[in-house]
């Protein structure tokens, strides 16, 4: 129970950081003005820049939308067996 209970945080962490991520990585590429979109990049991003901030967001939240389903199905799996111990019981 304790590893479904961290894996539903842990994707929920994953999900909301992604979205920031891209997010982020999005509006940096939309600056219009060179000098900004740089120094927006030097300051926000780092060296990858704003393509590799929205491919790393996007990746990490399909990293966070699977570990979610994972953990339901972990939850799902786990309700199952404990139901069928009572019945055999």
């Amino acid at each position: 129970m304790f590893f479904i209970r961290l894996g539903i945080v842990v994707a929920w962490l994953a999900l909301i950081l992604g979205i920031m991520q891209f997010g982020l990585g999005f509006y940096v590429a939309s600056q219009g003005d060179a000098d900004i979109r740089a120094a927006m990049t030097a300051r926000y991003l780092g060296r990858g820049g704003s393509v590799a901030a929205i491919n790393q967001g996007l990746i990490l939240f399909v990293v966070g939308v699977a570990l979610g389903i994972l953990a339901t199905i972990g939850n799902k799996i786990s309700g199952w067996t404990k139901a069928n111990s009572r019945l055999s019981a």
